[in-house]
């Protein structure tokens, strides 16, 4: 995988719009480049001319976790200081991170929101990037700054670290497009829904509305409701016919923080 922009072009200002949009409470500016390696001794050649990428590799999945960990620490560019579950203690080694390598294959934008929780300011990269758009806009949202896929490289992950340190942004062409997407829909009015069709959800219906609007995908309300993916699913498309929009995002706009239906 390569990136789709040398320098601060689509990629970077695609994903600067969703992590700075007032929208999203967990919006952070991008940290500054890594500093410079200082210079070396007359005769010793620096590696990459760079000190090497301090990384935080954040996983729940043991086997991922320690895979990820094996795999920097034997790249001459970057430097593994630490590794953990989302859930984890990593509040004091994260500060010594230059960036942090997420798992968010299962954990989702869940642990992405622990991570910047603890780091307000690191640079944060998805390893195993979901296809759904949903998920990817709630990643973006919640700060991530480059996006694997699941099908990447060792050295794909190594190179993404290498383009956030530059201050660059790092995203599949698909994934790209999919930003694209939203932010042109979201330049969009937003459709009003039918207050008769409005007071038509179940008490359900209403709170999982109020769950999308949180930015969890399916896959989180499910876990959060103790219900399967497939019955999410369904209560979505309900939502959507009775509220007469064609995107989750429609449908969350018509709720406010409390979880009650308004007028938009």
């Amino acid at each position: 995988m390569r990136s789709i922009d040398s320098g601060r072009g689509t990629a970077y200002h695609l994903l600067t719009r969703f992590t700075h949009d007032e929208s999203c409470l967990l919006a952070r500016p991008l940290r500054q480049p890594f500093p410079r390696a200082e210079s070396a001794p007359a005769g010793v050649a620096l590696t990459i001319g760079r000190k090497p990428i301090r990384v935080l590799v954040v996983a729940d999945v043991r086997l991922h976790r320690d895979g990820l960990a094996l795999m920097l620490a034997a790249s001459e560019q970057t430097q593994v200081v630490g590794s953990s579950s989302s859930e984890g203690d990593f509040a004091a080694t994260v500060k010594q991170a230059d960036a942090v390598v997420v798992d968010v294959a299962d954990g989702g934008v869940e642990a992405v929101r622990r991570v910047r929780a603890r780091a307000a300011d690191v640079p944060i990269v998805a390893v195993g990037a979901p296809r759904g758009e949903d998920e990817l806009v709630a990643l973006a949202e919640a700060g991530v700054v480059g996006f694997l896929e699941r099908s990447a490289r060792p050295a794909d992950v190594v190179a993404s670290l290498e383009s956030i340190s530059r201050g660059e942004a790092l995203c599949s062409p698909r994934i790209t497009a999919v930003l694209l997407r939203r932010m042109t829909a979201r330049a969009a009015p937003t459709p009003i829904a039918r207050p008769r069709a409005a007071t038509q959800l179940t008490a359900r219906e209403r709170e999982i509305v109020g769950l999308i609007g949180q930015g969890l995908s399916n896959k989180e309300i499910a876990a959060r409701l103790y219900i399967e993916v497939a019955t999410v699913k369904n209560h979505v498309h309900n939502v959507l016919e009775k509220l007469q929009v064609s995107r989750r995002d429609d449908a969350a706009a018509c709720v406010s923080d409390s979880g009650r239906l308004v007028r938009t």
